[in-house]
């Protein structure tokens, strides 16, 4: 069953959930997991993919944007909504809704910053999860 964690941050900048996601994204790199960054649309992804190049002055994380679900070549994915190819092992779930292919993860990574709609959203996704039984771990950062 899917682990689904959610990383709670009191940071209300636009920009704290996507450097998470990438810190996360970069630690899956590291160690040689398949990530896969669900977006909530074609604008989220094309900002998270270019803060990807550029987030670590010396370093970047290799990715690519993924257009097909059979795009499975990258240790890291983007999408919008889009049912990535099998291969990937973590989903980072960046959109407002619970994607409809979440549980086919190993986990789920939901980050939730501290303004009031993005808090909100969470909670309905932390109640969606907990009413169908999926285990749930919260770690404020």
């Amino acid at each position: 069953m899917t682990l689904v964690r959610f990383y709670v941050l009191n940071d209300d900048s636009p920009w704290a959930r996507d450097r998470v996601a990438c810190q996360l994204a970069a630690r899956g790199y590291q160690q040689g997991i398949r990530t896969y960054i669900n977006l909530p649309d074609l604008a989220a992804c094309r900002r998270l993919d270019e803060m990807l190049w550029t987030f670590r002055d010396q370093s970047f994380i290799p990715h690519a944007v993924c257009e097909a679900e059979s795009d499975n070549d990258c240790v890291v994915g983007l999408g919008c909504n889009l049912e990535p190819a099998d291969n990937f092992r973590v989903l980072i779930n960046l959109g407002n809704e619970v994607p409809h292919f979440f549980s086919r993860f190993d986990k789920t990574l939901e980050i939730i910053d501290g303004r009031e709609e993005t808090r909100l959203a969470g909670r309905q996704r932390w109640c969606f999860y907990k009413d169908r039984g999926y285990p749930l771990e919260k770690h404020d950062l």
